[in-house]
């Protein structure tokens, strides 16, 4: 099941991370207006944490056709001191769920399942921290689809529900810059 819901969530690209995460159960359908606050904060969670994730062009300081180019990175810079400042900050003072080993993909998640673990078909909301240096968490309603077991131990596979568009499209580009990361840290593991 997707986030669409009409198919495996499994299919195409992921990540694997440690990431700090909670289980909600509720059986109750969220409203739409419930589900339309959650789409809007989600999508500002997102893109702060694509912005965050950019990598900034270095500015020759002799760029003579843009002298403006050195003012606007000096400028980045210190917004990224600043946001990275905050971001330490909100998380001295937040209480975030612990961070588990979990597999995540643009229409589902799956975690490392401990002590609690939620029966298949429970519906409910996760409570999901992409960014461990800005803790603002994504809250996502869905269901437990099953549970995969490997050497590892069992893994909870929840899909995501009730997205809008522009948040799909922000975990596709979340999920792809993080694999891609992945991939380059492995290929640099290996040379």
């Amino acid at each position: 099941m997707s986030a669409s819901g009409d198919s495996d969530f499994t299919d195409g690209l992921h990540f694997d991370g440690q990431l700090s995460l909670a289980f909600e159960g509720d059986d109750a359908e969220p409203l739409p207006a419930t589900l339309a606050r959650l789409n809007a904060d989600n999508l500002q969670v997102l893109q702060s944490d694509a912005s965050l994730a950019e990598s900034h062009r270095m500015v020759d300081a002799k760029d003579e056709e843009r002298p403006w180019l050195a003012d606007l990175a000096r400028l980045e810079f210190k917004l990224d001191v600043l946001l990275g400042t905050l971001g330490r900050v909100l998380a001295r003072e937040a209480v975030m769920p612990a961070a588990v080993p979990v597999r995540m993909y643009a229409g589902g998640i799956e975690w490392l399942a401990q002590d609690d673990r939620p029966v298949t078909g429970a519906r409910g909301r996760l409570t999901l921290y992409v960014n461990p240096s800005f803790p603002q968490p994504l809250q996502v309603y869905g269901r437990v689809i099953g549970y995969r077991s490997d050497g590892h131990g069992l893994w909870a596979q929840f899909a995501f529900g009730g997205l809008s568009a522009p948040v799909v499209d922000m975990l596709e580009r979340l999920v792809f810059r993080q694999h891609r990361r992945q991939v380059a840290g492995a290929r640099g593991a290996g040379a």
